[in-house]
């Protein structure tokens, strides 16, 4: 879900997250919040020269609206009633991301949002190809069944890599070397992030065996 897997124990909660419903769509939930403020984020300041370019591909490359259809299939027309708040985690995030953004026209010139951007939204199509390849085999999806449309594009995903690193390496000239150093610094936060959030995940004992599960309950983001 945009995560640095170079953590052991990250890796393992991400793999054991990815076979059971109830788990998985508490971790869609998780970054769903994430991806709809940078998907936000970029439309609010798409006037700034260094935005301008990753917003022009939102249309292309948010997930805001694939999380929602992935969301509402495994928690029902409701979903939204049951997602509850953010966990503390997350909010953490939501909350650097946001101060990060009223900042956004006097510090770096939008570097901390195109960072946000860039390590949520690639790693969605850099990885996102084999993680869905797990998950719909572990939840047994069948053919057109939701479920992984946060990782599933209307073009091919090598056009889009393309066309995203592109825009990203026209950016030096935009943002400066004080400019680039910031996405770069923010870059890694994000990845430190993303790790706290997942290693929060408490996993059930038997997080491994696959049972039905019953979804006519609020999120619970305690496991």
């Amino acid at each position: 879900m945009g995560c640095s897997l170079s953590n052991g124990l990250v890796a393992t909660r991400l793999l054991i997250v990815c076979t059971r419903p109830k788990l998985y769509a508490r971790a869609l939930a998780n970054f769903y919040f994430i991806h709809a403020a940078i998907d936000a984020a970029l439309q609010k300041y798409a006037h700034l020269p260094a935005v301008a370019p990753i917003a022009a591909l939102l249309p292309r490359a948010g997930r805001k609206q694939a999380f929602e259809t992935d969301l509402q299939f495994f928690l029902g027309q409701d979903w939204k009633e049951k997602l509850g708040r953010p966990p503390p985690a997350v909010q953490q995030y939501l909350d650097h991301f946001e101060a990060l953004c009223k900042d956004a026209d006097h510090d770096g010139g939008g570097a901390g949002i195109v960072a946000h951007a860039y390590t949520q939204q690639t790693a969605m199509f850099f990885g996102g190809q084999r993680l869905s390849k797990m998950v719909r085999s572990n939840l047994a999806l069948e053919g057109d069944d939701p479920g992984t449309s946060a990782f599933e594009y209307s073009e091919p995903v090598h056009k889009l890599k393309q066309d995203y690193m592109r825009a990203i390496d026209g950016l030096a000239r935009v943002l400066g070397e004080d400019g680039v150093q910031k996405m770069i610094a923010e870059r890694e936060l994000v990845f430190q992030m993303n790790n706290k959030i997942i290693k929060s995940f408490k996993l059930p004992r038997f997080a491994y065996h696959m049972k039905p599960i019953d979804y006519d309950e609020p999120m619970d983001y305690e496991g």
